[in-house]
C-alpha cells in the first residue's frame, strides 16, 4: 500500500487494497511512531483497527530499527559531541582523525550487536526445531526414560531438524542417541546460555532493542492480535513473544492445585523454583526458544511446555524470550504497575506502546494502584500472627517478636474503624492518608519499618506457610480431609499497607461499613485518582504511545494523560465507518406514544404509564426491525420491572410473540442467565448468547426467525460481543445509564473539579482540555452507551438500526459525545413535533422503508 500523508509518501503493506479511512488511520499513526509523542486514534468496530496498527508497527519497525539504534550511539555520554561540549570552552576539538575512528568504532560495534541478535535468533530456532522435533518421537518426560526408550532413536540430525525452523547445524554425533534422554544434551550443543545469563547481557548492553508493546485488557483480544499478524507479511519474519502472570502460565499441577489465590500461587512457585524442585522452571529455556521460533499465544506456548517431552515453564521461559522480541502482547495489569513490570523485565524507555480497548483506560489505571482488604481478612490475619507468635515465640529475636505483636495491634485498630461505621449505619466514609492514620491511631506507629520488615520474602514465605497449615488443619478438623478453606490474607495486608506509605495526597481512603443481613462485608480501599500522575513514566519514557479503540467519545477525558507533552506532541483521530451512512438508520426517540417526554431516570422508569408505553413502542418495532433486536437497559432492576410486566399482560406478551421470540439477560450466576460463562470474542461460551444466536440464525437445524434480546448496559452483553448480521439488525438504548453516585464516583467528582479549577488558576496549557466532575459523570454514561451501539454494525456488508430512547438524546451536548459515524447517521428525531395520532407510524413506517432497501440491496449484490 502506498497512502499519501500531509506532505510525504508512507508505504505501508497491507494484506489487501485499504479503504480511504484505514489509509489515513495507518498514515497518522505511523506519523506519531515517527515523530513521538501521544495520540488517541479512534476506529468504528469492523474497520479493521486490529489489523491497521499491526501493519502500521510492524512497517515502522522495519523501516526504522537501524536509525533507532544509531540514535542509542548518539545519547551515549561518550560520544564525540557530547565529549566537546564538556570540554572547557578554550580547548581545541578533538582531530577529526579521532572522532571518525570512533564513530566507526561505534558503528562496528553496533553492526556486532545486531550480528549477535540474528546469530542468537537462528540458535533459539534450531533448538525449537529439535524441541518440535523430538516432541514427535517420544511420550516420556525429559530426562525420564520409558520402556523403550533405548530402542529410541533420533531419526532426524539436528541439521536436518534445523531446517524446518530456518537454518543452523549440530554435531551429528549426538543423532544415534534416545531422543527422551538426550534432548537437553541436544539443545546445549547448539547453546547453552541459561536465563540468568540472557537477563545480564540484555541489562549490561549498550544498546536496546526497539520493541512495540501491545497491551490489551485481556488475552482473548490479544489473541486476535496475534491471528493479525499472521496476515501479513512481516510474520515470517517478526519476533512477537507473549507475557503474562505466573496465574496465567503456571502449568505446575501440584502448584496450580495447592494454590488458593493468585499471591499463594505466587509463593509456592517461588518456594519451589528457590527450592529447585521446578522441573519445568529448570528447562524454561525451550518454551523461550519455541516463543522466539513463531507467533504463538499463552495458550499455544501452555500446550508446548506441557507436553511430557518438553516439561518447559511457559512463565519463566517468556520472560527470557522478552529482551530480544519486536513486539510483546501483554494485558494491562502487566504494564501499568511500575512493580510487575519489573518483576517482568518490561523496558518502556524508548518503547512504542499501543493501549487497545483503550475507552476504560483511566479506570484501569486507577484499578491497578488500588487495594482492598475486607473486615474478615483483617481478623484472619490477627489470628494468624497471633498464632505464629505463640507457637514460636520462644525462638524469635527480639525484633521479630515485637514487630510480630505491632503488626497485630494494627489488624485490631484496622478492624475497629470499620466495625465503628458499621455500627453507625453510615454508607461510608472517605479519608486522606494522614486523616486516615489518625483516625485508625496509626499514626505513631513505625509503619515504614513494619512494611519493610514484613516484606523480606523468605520471612513472608514462613509466615504464609505457616498460616496455609494452620487454615487446613482447622477445616480439616471442623469438615474432614477434603473440607476447603480460606487462602491466607497477609500478602493483602502487607500490600495495603504499601500503598498506604506509597500514596500521594491524591488517593484516597474508603471505609466501607459491613450490611447486617446483606452479606456485604465491610472493608478498606485505597482509592487511586489520579491517573495522570501513575501514567506519567510511561508517556515520559515511552517514545510512543498510542490509545485505541471503537469507541473513545469524549476524548477529553484522556487529555490529563498527556498533560506532560507539548500540543504538538499529542495528536487525535477519528476515522469513519467503512460501511457508507445509507446502511445506518439512527434516530432518537424523545417522546413515548402519549406524546410525554421519555425520561428513564431512577424515579420514573418503573411506573406503570412508562413501562405500558415502552412495552407498546418496543412491540412495534419487533414487528418493523427483522431477524435479531437487541435491547439495551440502564439496570437489571429495571429489566426485572419491564419482564415482570411483558409477562403480566397478555395483549403484549402476545404482540411480541407474532414477530419475535424474547430472550432476557440475568444478574451473573442467576438461574438461565448470562453469568458463569466466558466471553469470548463471538461470545459463544455465554449460554444465553449462544441460544439467542442458534434461534436467530437457525444454526439448530431451523430456519432464521426473529428474536428479541434484552439486556443491561455494562452487562456481559454490552461490551466485546458481535452481534454481527442478522443476530442485531436493530439497537435500542432506553433511558441514559447513569450510575448512581456513591462515595467513590462523588470522590472522584470533587476530584477532577479541584483539579481543573486548579489548572485554570495557574494557566496550565491543558486547562481547558480538562473535565470536570459533571463532565466525567456524563463520560461515565455515554462511554457505555457507546459500547452498546458499537455492537450493532460490524462489517462493510452490515447495515442496521440504532435507535436511543430518551429526552436527553435529543440534546446536542449529548449528541456530541456520540461517535462521529453514528452523528453523521443521525436523521430522524420523534419529539415534541411528534402527535400522538401519528407515533404510531413515526418510525416503524421509516424503519420498515429502510429494511426493504438494505434486503433489496443486499439480494441484487
Amino acid at each position: 500500500m502506498a497512502a499519501s500523508g500531509e506532505s510525504d509518501v508512507v508505504k505501508i503493506e497491507f494484506p489487501f487494497t485499504p479503504y480511504p479511512t484505514q489509509i489515513k488511520f495507518m498514515v497518522k499513526a505511523y506519523q506519531l511512531l515517527q515523530e513521538g509523542g501521544f495520540g488517541v486514534f479512534q476506529s468504528p468496530t469492523g474497520t479493521g483497527k486490529t489489523l491497521m496498527i499491526v501493519c502500521t508497527a510492524l512497517q515502522w519497525l522495519r523501516d526504522n530499527e537501524m536509525s533507532v539504534l544509531k540514535q542509542q550511539l548518539v545519547r551515549e555520554p561518550s560520544t564525540a559531541a557530547e565529549a566537546n561540549a564538556a570540554q572547557p570552552a578554550k580547548s581545541a576539538p578533538l582531530p577529526l582523525w579521532l572522532t571518525q575512528s570512533k564513530a566507526t568504532r561505534e558503528q562496528e560495534e553496533l553492526q556486532a550487536w545486531v550480528n549477535e541478535r540474528l546469530e542468537r535468533l537462528q540458535q533459539r530456532k534450531t533448538r525449537a526445531a529439535i524441541i518440535k522435533t523430538q516432541s514427535k518421537q517420544t511420550m516420556f518426560p525429559v530426562g525420564l526414560p520409558g520402556p523403550a526408550a533405548k530402542k529410541q532413536k533420533v531419526t532426524q540430525e539436528p541439521a536436518a531438524a534445523a531446517a524446518a525452523g530456518g537454518g543452523g547445524s549440530a554435531s551429528a554425533s549426538v543423532s544415534a542417541r534416545p531422543a527422551a534422554i538426550d534432548l537437553e544434551f541436544l539443545l546445549n550443543s547448539i547453546c547453552s546460555t541459561s536465563g540468568e545469563e540472557e537477563h545480564l547481557r540484555a541489562e549490561t548492553s549498550r544498546f536496546t532493542k526497539p520493541q512495540i508493546l501491545i497491551c490489551s485488557r485481556t488475552h482473548e483480544q490479544l489473541k486476535q492480535y496475534k491471528e493479525e499478524i499472521l496476515r501479513t507479511s512481516h510474520a515470517a519474519k517478526v519476533v512477537v513473544v507473549p507475557l503474562a502472570s505466573r496465574q496465567q502460565l503456571c502449568i505446575n499441577q501440584e502448584v496450580r492445585s495447592a494454590a488458593h489465590s493468585a499471591s499463594h500461587l505466587t509463593d509456592l512457585c517461588r518456594t519451589k523454583v528457590d527450592e529447585g524442585k521446578c522441573q519445568y522452571k529448570k528447562s524454561s529455556s525451550r518454551t523461550a526458544d519455541l516463543a522466539l521460533s513463531e507467533v504463538l499465544d499463552i495458550e499455544d506456548l501452555k500446550r508446548w511446555g506441557s507436553k511430557e517431552s518438553v516439561c518447559s515453564c511457559p512463565y519463566f521461559g517468556t520472560r527470557e524470550a522478552a529482551p530480544d522480541a519486536d513486539v510483546l502482547l501483554l494485558p494491562y495489569n502487566c504494564i501499568l504497575s511500575r512493580d510487575t513490570r519489573e518483576a517482568l523485565g518490561i523496558r518502556i524507555k524508548g518503547s512504542v506502546i499501543v493501549f487497545d480497548e483503550a475507552h476504560n483506560l483511566i479506570e484501569a489505571i486507577n484499578s491497578s494502584h488500588s487495594c482492598t482488604i475486607t473486615q474478615s481478612q483483617l481478623a484472619g490475619c490477627r489470628q494468624d500472627l497471633e498464632a505464629y507468635l505463640v507457637q514460636y515465640e520462644k525462638w524469635l529475636k527480639g525484633n521479630n517478636s515485637a514487630n510480630l505483636k505491632i503488626f497485630i495491634k494494627m489488624c485490631d485498630h484496622l478492624h475497629t474503624l470499620i466495625q465503628t461505621e458499621t455500627d453507625n449505619h453510615t454508607e461510608g466514609r472517605s479519608h486522606t492518608i494522614a486523616r486516615f492514620l489518625q483516625d485508625a491511631q496509626l499514626e505513631h506507629f513505625p509503619l515504614n519499618d513494619l512494611r519493610d520488615w514484613i516484606r523480606d520474602p523468605l520471612f513472608l514465605r514462613k509466615l504464609r506457610g505457616f498460616s496455609e497449615c494452620r487454615r487446613r488443619k482447622l477445616a480439616r478438623q471442623a469438615g474432614g480431609p477434603n473440607a476447603q478453606y480460606a487462602s491466607s490474607s497477609l500478602h493483602t495486608l502487607v500490600e495495603f499497607l504499601s500503598g498506604l506509605l506509597a500514596g500521594t495526597s491524591d488517593e484516597r481512603i474508603l471505609v466501607w461499613p459491613g450490611g447486617s443481613g446483606s452479606g456485604v462485608e465491610g472493608r478498606l480501599e485505597i482509592m487511586n485518582l489520579n491517573a495522570e500522575e501513575r501514567f506519567h513514566d510511561i508517556v515520559k519514557d515511552a517514545r510512543a504511545v498510542l490509545l485505541a479503540g471503537g469507541t473513545m467519545e469524549p476524548r477529553r477525558e484522556f487529555a490529563p494523560l498527556s498533560s506532560s507533552l507539548p500540543a504538538e506532541k499529542i495528536v487525535h483521530f477519528s476515522g469513519t465507518h467503512v460501511v457508507p451512512p445509507s446502511q445506518v438508520f439512527v434516530s432518537t426517540v424523545t417522546n413515548g406514544p402519549d406524546g410525554h417526554p421519555w425520561k428513564f431516570d431512577y424515579a420514573s422508569r418503573s411506573q406503570d404509564a412508562t413501562l405500558r408505553n415502552l412495552t407498546a413502542f418496543i412491540a412495534s418495532l419487533c414487528a418493523a426491525v427483522p431477524a435479531g433486536l437487541v435491547v439495551f437497559v440502564p439496570s437489571f432492576d429495571f429489566l426485572a420491572h419491564l419482564d415482570t410486566y411483558i409477562k403480566s399482560h397478555p395483549a403484549v406478551s402476545s404482540e411480541i410473540a407474532k414477530h419475535k421470540r424474547v430472550f432476557v439477560e440475568q444478574r451473573a450466576g442467576a438461574r438461565g442467565g448470562a453469568g458463569g460463562g466466558k466471553a469470548g470474542s463471538d461470545g459463544d461460551e455465554l449460554p444465553l448468547f449462544r441460544d439467542f444466536r442458534q434461534y436467530v440464525l437457525g444454526t439448530d437445524g431451523r430456519a432464521r426467525r426473529g428474536a428479541l434480546l434484552f439486556s443491561v448496559v455494562g452487562g456481559k452483553l454490552s461490551e466485546g460481543m458481535n452481534f454481527k448480521d442478522d443476530l442485531a439488525r436493530g439497537v435500542c438504548v432506553v433511558g441514559c445509564p447513569y450510575p448512581r453516585k456513591d462515595l467513590k464516583i462523588r470522590q472522584k467528582m470533587n476530584f477532577l473539579d479541584t483539579a481543573a479549577s486548579r489548572a485554570r488558576r495557574e494557566g496550565e496549557g491543558d486547562a481547558q482540555q480538562r473535565i470536570t466532575g459533571r463532565e466525567y459523570y456524563q463520560c461515565l454514561c455515554m462511554k457505555a452507551v457507546n459500547q452498546c451501539v458499537g455492537r450493532a454494525i460490524r462489517s462493510r456488508s452490515d447495515y442496521g438500526a440504532i435507535l436511543l430512547i430518551d429526552s436527553r438524546y435529543g440534546v446536542g451536548a449529548t449528541q456530541q459525545q456520540l461517535p462521529e459515524w453514528i452523528q453523521k447517521s443521525l436523521t430522524l428525531t420523534i419529539g415534541q413535533d411528534t402527535t400522538q395520532a401519528t407515533m404510531a407510524t413515526a418510525l416503524p413506517s421509516p424503519l420498515e422503508a429502510f429494511f426493504r432497501r438494505m434486503q433489496s440491496t443486499s439480494r441484487s449484490n
